[in-house]
């Protein structure tokens, strides 16, 4: 008869089953370990990174590259020309204010004008003609690999009727 030592009696070999066990039983936890470890270090890649910018490449369309203009100048306003005041003393002073037609204020009509041909020209002779045309030259500068301080393109194209005394805009080719 055997005697009741509190331990349960295992036969040959039994030890080995309970360490195997013991390993299955481990492996759940390492793999979660490990799948830990990889979404820690891919949110550090992330978030460690600076972020860059999103570019979006544009295709060339036209022979017009777009090309933002300087800031435009202040529109001149021409002056009146007024009375000297050796008339102005002599006028009657106002007592009523009369109000008069607008017919007699008319402006005499805008005589439209036509763009001239300017792509190809040197930048100097592009504005004498835009000048002799009757508009007014504002200028604005490229880049579409041809020699620097030749007309690229013209807005509005070339025989367009405009306003006399409008702009005519005229891209230069400049490299930095």
């Amino acid at each position: 008869m055997a005697q009741d030592s509190g331990q349960p009696e295992y036969a040959a070999g039994d030890g080995e089953d309970l360490d195997s066990q013991k390993r299955k039983s481990d492996w759940p936890w390492i793999l979660l370990a490990v799948v830990v470890l990889v979404v820690i270090l891919l949110l550090w890649l992330y978030w460690g990174q600076p972020q860059q910018a999103a570019v979006t490449v544009i295709n060339k369309t036209t022979e017009i590259p777009i090309v933002i203009p300087e800031p435009r100048p202040e529109p001149t306003v021409p002056t009146i020309a007024t009375t000297d005041s050796a008339e102005v003393s002599t006028a009657p002073p106002v007592t009523d204010v009369a109000v008069t037609s607008k017919s007699s204020f008319a402006k005499p009509p805008v005589r439209n004008v036509s763009m001239p041909e300017i792509v190809g020209l040197t930048q100097s002779s592009a504005e004498s003609k835009v000048k002799a045309a009757g508009l007014v030259p504002y200028l604005t500068y490229g880049d579409i690999g041809k020699a620097n301080g030749v007309v690229i393109s013209q807005w509005p194209l070339a025989g367009e009727q405009i306003p006399e005394g409008s702009e005519g805009f005229i891209q230069i080719q400049l490299r930095p």
